[in-house]
């Protein structure tokens, strides 16, 4: 009797995915999903954290074994100039150029006026060509390393130099130089910091690696997929396919030739743009740790303020690849051509290395543009630096990484003439960005906030004539408006630059109702008025600027920005005060005061009704420039009040 087969059954497997069941196994596996997503994400950002930290700490260690090698040329020896009594000579440089501030189309710009020699003693550095130029290591007031070479201040001539050539050496041999004055080993500085860089390498690496195993032993639950994304990713299939089916064929041309037939050309259409659709669940954003801030350091881009990643890029929009992020505001980006650039975001500023929230800007542009993603460059009326990066506006698709670094923090607007047709938009940005305490602008985003009441009340940033002559003509102003003493020292301010930082004294204290003014240009400190010492150039900008009042952490305590307006009067885009521009007065009288006429050029100018014994005296005055004649005891910004 043959065997009876039966019939298959129909398959019904496929029917339960819609079942009451797929639904509940789904929303079980989620919690576990998310659980991974976000612990994964979490030890991915750490670990490029410390990867930027420890490239950091590999330049430090290398620039520092340089320096010891630098070193081991300071000794006893001949140099070309004139020794004092017990001094002793102990390094050369040759091939050295000298660069002082010449007017040029009216602008002071550094321009190289001789060429020689640097000698160095343990007194001096001393600059010999066709002039000399001594500098004395106890009254070096800069010793920075720009791109013109080596910044020195002030020298025995009281003004600021450049000294071209093999800047980093000389800087270098300054500091073992006075090493070797003070009785230590002209190496003992470098070995210090070779020390404490291959000690910082060390304990990166070891983080790193244990962040890479934890990373490696986390457990990946199966992904849940939501019932609903069968039939979307069948009605998206579907729709590709109509989409396909109805594009024009390929259009064929006919090429003419004069010695031979025709050839057929085939044109094929372009492809314009693709978008990836993201499951529903699969938000990157939607499972970010519950950490402070964790929008700002963990976010990828998305459609909002500042664009759409998936909308079109910018039609004058150059092709590039993101190959390294170097920090907050500055990335290497290979073109279409296969060269590699490094690359620095037109309009910004992120804090430098040294400062507080550095690795967390990075880590942002890195969430925004990560390695190995297609961006478009844009730039503005400049091609390059001063240190021959590019200078670019950088998109994805009509999203702006400048202005979303900083509406979240990330950086500082600020305007680079002549390269400002975003200006307004980054301006605004930061404005946002304060207003919702985000990233920079957190109260606590540093480290602990100090509980006094300090405030910037004004600012004059326009001195008379030029502002990088008359340094002491521009002044920033600080009240304490609290009910106690503050002791401001390691407090700090700063502009928008990456380079005009002032410390407080240590020791200085300020009481309750008091103000300190604080002056550009150099001077000695007295009572409540201090000087920043400047040295070249003016520190407040005529064209806009913002004063940062930091506490020892870090923090942004307080600040003022203003921008330029049609009058003389700075227009504030904060709720602080800004200080009116001196009013114009004839040449008879003092510029530093107003509401009265207090001369110019006299001996001594005092109080009316009060002790002093003249020649001259004034009533009530406002100080708004040095107060010269001291008539503002409480450097609250009045004079004589009591008169």
């Amino acid at each position: 009797m043959p065997t009876q087969v039966s019939a298959p059954k129909p398959n019904r497997d496929w029917l339960r995915f819609w079942s009451p069941g797929s639904w509940r196994t789904w929303r079980s596996m989620r919690p576990a999903w998310r659980k991974y997503r976000t612990e994964e994400r979490r030890l991915r950002a750490q670990i490029s954290q410390t990867e930027v930290k420890l490239s950091l700490a590999l330049d430090d260690l290398k620039s520092a074994n340089q320096s010891v090698e630098w070193s081991k040329e300071v000794g006893p020896r001949d140099v070309p100039i004139k020794l004092a009594k017990n001094e002793t000579g102990l390094a050369l440089v040759n091939g050295v150029d000298l660069l002082e501030i010449r007017k040029k189309e009216g602008k002071n710009v550094w321009t190289p006026v001789d060429r020689g020699v640097v000698a160095f003693t343990d007194r001096q550095v001393v600059f010999t060509g066709k002039k000399e130029v001594k500098f004395r290591y106890s009254r070096l007031t800069n010793n920075d390393v720009g791109p013109l070479g080596l910044l020195l201040g002030v020298s025995t001539r009281r003004r600021s130099h450049v000294l071209a050539g093999p800047a980093e050496k000389i800087s270098a041999l300054i500091t073992a130089c006075m090493a070797h004055t003070d009785g230590a080993l002209p190496s003992a500085p470098f070995v210090a910091a070779a020390s404490s860089a291959e000690a910082a390498i060390a304990t990166l690496e070891s983080e790193k690696a244990a962040v890479v195993d934890e990373k490696a032993a986390l457990l990946k639950p199966e992904r849940p997929i939501s019932p609903a994304w069968v039939p979307i990713s069948a009605l998206s299939v579907m729709m590709m396919l109509g989409t396909a089916l109805a594009e024009p064929p390929p259009v064929v041309v006919a090429a003419a030739d004069s010695t031979t037939t025709s050839a057929a050309v085939t044109s094929t259409p372009t492809l314009v743009a693709t978008t990836t659709t993201t499951p529903p669940g699969s938000d990157p954003t939607s499972t970010l740790p519950e950490v402070a801030n964790s929008d700002v350091l963990f976010a990828t881009a998305s459609a909002g303020v500042s664009g759409d990643p998936n909308g079109r890029l910018p039609a004058d929009a150059q092709p590039a690849t993101v190959v390294a992020i170097t920090d907050g505001d500055t990335m290497r980006v290979q073109l279409a051509d296969g060269t590699v650039e490094p690359l620095r975001l037109i309009g910004i500023n992120s804090p430098e290395r040294s400062e507080c929230w550095a690795d967390e800007a990075a880590t942002v542009l890195l969430a925004l543009a990560p390695e190995g993603s297609l961006v478009g460059l844009v730039s503005d009326v400049s091609d390059t630096d001063q240190f021959n990066r590019l200078l670019r506006y950088v998109w994805v698709g009509s999203f702006s990484i400048n202005q979303e670094l900083v509406r979240r923090g990330a950086a500082l607007s600020r305007r680079f003439a002549p390269d400002t047709a975003m200006a307004a938009d980054l301006e605004a940005a930061q404005v946002s960005a304060r207003e919702a305490q985000l990233g920079l602008w957190a109260p606590d985003a540093c480290g602990p906030r100090k509980d006094v009441d300090l405030t910037v009340v004004s600012i004059e940033y326009d001195a008379p004539g030029d502002d990088n002559v008359n340094l002491n003509e521009e002044w920033v102003r600080i009240r304490n408006q609290g009910d106690n003493l503050v002791d401001m020292s390691d407090w700090g301010i700063r502009d928008e630059s990456a380079s005009n930082r002032f410390a407080f004294p240590i020791g200085f204290v300020l009481a309750s109702g008091e103000s300190v003014t604080v002056y550009s240009g150099c001077g000695d400190d007295f009572g409540t008025t201090l000087f920043w010492c400047s040295t070249g150039s003016a520190i407040w900008n005529n064209d806009g600027d913002t004063a940062f009042l930091t506490d020892p952490s870090g923090n942004v305590h307080d600040s003022s920005s203003y921008v330029p307006a049609t009058t003389t009067t700075a227009q504030p885009i904060t709720t602080t005060t800004v200080a009116p521009t001196p009013t114009t007065k004839a040449s008879s009288c003092h510029p530093s005061y107003t509401g009265q006429c207090v001369p110019v050029g006299v001996s001594d100018v005092d109080c009316l009704g009060g002790t002093g014994d003249g020649p001259y005296y004034t009533g009530r005055v406002t100080v708004v420039g040095p107060d010269v004649y001291r008539l503002d005891h409480d450097s609250d910004g009045i004079g004589c009040e009591n008169s």
